[in-house]
């Protein structure tokens, strides 16, 4: 996985989550592939990342879209699919996996490479976790593809997938949203009202949900104002700023920092005001959270929230003005809401991860019941810095 945005973090926690529920026996491994190739290069690249997509969306976005349309054999995707190769090769031959599971694309780049060049010999596993396709998911030696619907799957085979090897899973949550959670308790471990709405606002793992503030502001001078639980992440700056700007012991604010329980807060709530990540869309879909998707960024959360939204989930706006007239009119219609309850029912799979778990599993038994070889070819431990591009490495039996 990688730790970017937080989203690839979770997916993998509920994978692993899963199967150890599925097969206790099981070693399990979780590796941030970023960290891998340098830990300093992580850091820069993450703030790289928040920084684009709070302060330049535009760029991020010229970023996501440019790399949609670069070719598998290109010269820039080599280079991606060179990241970290021998660190990789290393952790492969230190822990022997039977399967490989990626919950970040450029990884699964990197293992389908070395796959192609006969350095590794190991199964991978791609769990997609976004409600739509990029071409940095695909690769020619993945074996598996987990994504979130049918219309994601038919995306895969039309880069030229086989069909049998895409699977409609959902992208995996937490069992914890599988749970059912008193409303009224939660809301009076935060000193709020059962009796009147909740407006839940979170801003992701790194507050990269733009003009909070403003938002909030908004929502409270309704004339019939709800009640706001604000989740900023590992913003601290964010919570402090709201605090400032509108906190006090009369308003319906609770501003809280990182949430690792966050299925009692979405069952508590009336609506969702959030970013449109996968991976947070996907638990509110769990709980029939309807959704007001604020300010998508540019790319991947653009699709996700016309994804959304073509299927009555979430409204999309752009400005604090337009998210309060939407939160009002829709605190107004419980019609409205109802139905959009029910279309996330529709929609939502709660039992994602455990489907992700038998991909995975089947994928395992298929291996064990093969003679067991080492994972990474030897040859390929010799090699340093001229690797794999200028030394040829032979496939088994070649």
């Amino acid at each position: 996985m990688a730790s970017y945005g937080g989203g690839h973090r979770q997916a993998a926690r509920a994978i692993e989550e899963a199967l150890r529920g599925k097969r206790p026996e099981l070693a399990i491994s979780t590796t941030d592939y970023v960290d891998l190739v340098s830990p300093a290069f992580n850091r820069v690249t993450q703030s790289a990342y928040v920084l684009s997509v709070k302060y330049a969306p535009q760029a991020f976005a010229w970023f996501y879209h440019g790399t949609s349309r670069i070719g598998p054999r290109s010269g820039f995707q080599r280079y991606l699919n060179s990241l970290g190769r021998r660190r990789v090769l290393r952790v492969l031959d230190e822990r022997q996996p039977r399967v490989v599971v990626c919950t970040f694309p450029t990884q699964a780049g990197v293992i389908s490479e070395l796959v192609g060049r006969g350095a590794v010999d190991v199964p991978t596993v791609s769990v997609v976790t976004d409600n739509t396709i990029h071409s940095q998911w695909i690769h020619p030696h993945t074996d598996e593809y987990c994504v979130s619907a049918e219309e994601i799957a038919d995306g895969v085979v039309r880069r030229g997938i086989p069909r049998e090897r895409v699977h409609t899973t959902g992208i995996p949550i937490r069992r914890a949203f599988r749970e059912r959670y008193d409303r009224a308790e939660t809301l009076r471990r935060l000193d709020l009202d059962p009796s009147r709405p909740m407006v839940l606002i979170m801003s992701g793992a790194f507050g990269m949900l733009t003009g909070v503030v403003a938002a909030c502001r908004a929502l409270l001078h309704l004339p019939q104002a709800p009640q706001i639980v604000l989740v900023t992440g590992r913003d601290r700056k964010l919570a402090e700023d709201v605090r400032l700007a509108l906190g006090g012991p009369e308003r319906p604010l609770r501003v809280l920092g990182y949430v690792d329980e966050v299925a009692p807060l979405m069952q508590a709530a009336h609506v969702l005001v959030t970013k449109a990540g996968g991976l947070t869309t996907s638990e509110a879909l769990a709980c029939r959270l309807p959704m007001v998707i604020y300010r998508p960024i540019p790319g991947q959360e653009q699709a996700n929230t016309a994804f959304l939204t073509r299927l009555g989930t979430a409204w999309s706006v752009r400005t604090a003005h337009q998210l309060a007239g939407c939160v009002r009119e829709l605190l107004a219609d419980p019609t409205r809401l109802e139905a959009m309850r029910a279309a996330c029912g529709r929609i939502g799979r709660p039992q994602a991860a455990d489907a992700v778990a038998d991909v995975v599993l089947r994928t395992l038994d298929l291996t064990a019941a093969q003679p067991r070889r080492p994972v990474v070819n030897p040859a390929a431990l010799v090699l340093r810095r001229r690797f794999i591009d200028s030394v040829a490495v032979h496939k088994p039996g070649a």
